[in-house]
């Protein structure tokens, strides 16, 4: 009990500063960008970086909050479903602070991270990293799998990410 009274909660809001600051400093329009999710204590922009699409969220939790970069980059193929796995699985070996995930039929890339202690340069270098990731596997693992690249939405298509 004593050490949750000394523990520094996380301000999403303060966060959510920190993030449009960022994409401000990217020549990005936060407030263009920012999806609604409909729930409390989460907010949620949409990018682009070459042919991925990037989302970059901030999630409450009640004693902890996340920073969070998902790109949806593919749809399962249709064959050799076992080799593309065992790939993917492969692929994880190799990213730094990323994961390749598997929702339903889509493959995601995504980071991950609390947000206690994040300052700007981490935020940045995350989007960075998994938006960089996701714009090479999505095409990559396409031609070599046959797997349709992701296709989601089709209104107001986000703004690139150098």
């Amino acid at each position: 009990m004593l050490r949750s009274l000394f523990k520094e909660r996380p301000k999403l809001e303060r966060y959510k500063e920190l993030i449009e600051d960022i994409l401000s400093g990217l020549g990005i329009d936060p407030d263009r960008n920012r999806e609604e999710t409909g729930r409390d204590k989460e907010y949620s922009w949409l990018l682009q970086r070459g042919s991925a699409v990037v989302y970059v969220e901030l999630l409450g939790e009640e004693e902890e909050g996340y920073f969070m970069v998902d790109c949806p980059i593919l749809t399962l193929p249709s064959t050799n479903q076992e080799g593309f796995f065992r790939h993917l699985l492969e692929l994880n070996d190799q990213l730094v602070e990323a994961t390749l995930t598997l929702r339903g039929s889509e493959v995601h890339l995504l980071g991950i991270r609390p947000l206690r202690g994040m300052d700007a340069g981490e935020a940045e270098e995350m989007i960075d990293r998994i938006s960089g990731y996701a714009d090479n596997l999505d095409n990559q693992l396409s031609s070599e799998f046959g797997a349709p690249l992701w296709v989601g939405r089709n209104d107001a298509w986000p703004q690139a990410v150098d």
